[in-house]
This record gives structure tokens, C-alpha cells and sequence, in this order.
């Protein structure tokens, strides 16, 4: 899911369901709920994704996306996300965890780290407060963080574990 998505929840565009017509004239929420419920009333564990901010296609240096924050979606919106996604799906049995972001990287001229302290730029900071906020709604859940640098990068976890 990417946070614009959530936010917005626009009408998906009737050219993007043709597989699906039944749901045409869906928000994107509603979409995204459906298939939740299709994939684990056909018994698949599922784990949900946060893979962008805004709705595009991933990854870039270039795109502004590379962070769990952008311009147009500050820290609070990420976590607010995270924890309005941990409510919805807690009481089904099948959604198991949430990947709190995907490949995380340079954006805003900030390079992602790993334990500096900076509010701005530590991955590892982040994912604690937002890993906190979900298991407080559902506990039961596995979180799973990524490595930052397009998650290749575990060096500083040895050091700073989460």
C-alpha cells in the first residue's frame, strides 16, 4: 500500500479492474479490503506492505520516495497509517504482520541510517515508534523491518539492534 492511497482514496479508474469488473466504482481502500478478504478467505497468511508514500511505481534516488516521510506525507501521516491499518485488519486471523516500509534510501538529500539519533534520517528510530504503535493494536502481528540502501544494508543493526 503507499500512504496516497490510504489518504486519498480515490476511485480506482475502470481501466485498472478490467480482470475485476465487480469492482468498478470502488474506492482504493475498498479495493485493497477486498482483496485482503479474498486472499485469506482462500486460507493465505497475509502481510501487509507499505511500499511507498506516494503512488508510483518504485525506486529511484530520484523520486523523493526513499524515506518512510516526504513533503507531502510527514512522519505522523506514516505512523497514522500504520496504526489505522493495524486497526482494520486486526480481527481477521490471516493478516499476520506489516513490513513497515520497503526499500528505503536516499531522499531530500538525506541518506537513510541506522541508530544516529537523527529524527530525520534513522530508519532504525522510526520503525521502533511505529512498531510499538501497531503491536499496541495488534500484538499478535509480526513486524518486519528492512535493512536500509534499498534494504542491502544491515551493518549498524549488529551495534544497534531494534
Amino acid at each position: 500500500y503507499s500512504l496516497q492511497m490510504f489518504y486519498e482514496d480515490n476511485i480506482i479508474p475502470d481501466q485498472y479492474l478490467t480482470a475485476n469488473p465487480e469492482l468498478k466504482g470502488m474506492r482504493a481502500m475498498e479495493v485493497f479490503d477486498h482483496t485482503v478478504k479474498v486472499l485469506t478467505e482462500c486460507g493465505l497468511m497475509v502481510i501487509l506492505n507499505n511500499h511507498t508514500s506516494k503512488s508510483q511505481w518504485c525506486c529511484s534516488n530520484e523520486d523523493g520516495d526513499g524515506l518512510w516521510w516526504s513533503r507531502e506525507y510527514p512522519e505522523y501521516m506514516f505512523f497514522d497509517c500504520a496504526e489505522h491499518f493495524a486497526q482494520r485488519y486486526k480481527h481477521n486471523p490471516l493478516v499476520i504482520g506489516m513490513d513497515l516500509r520497503n526499500e528505503l534510501r536516499k531522499a531530500n538529500g538525506l541518506d537513510t541510517q541506522w541508530g544516529n539519533s537523527d529524527p530525520r534520517n534513522d530508519w532504525r528510530r522510526a520503525a521502533k515508534i511505529c512498531s510499538e504503535k501497531v503491536l499496541k493494536i495488534s500484538p499478535s502481528w509480526l513486524i518486519f523491518v528492512s535493512g536500509i540502501n534499498y534494504q542491502l544494508d544491515l551493518t549498524d543493526v549488529a551495534t544497534h539492534p531494534l
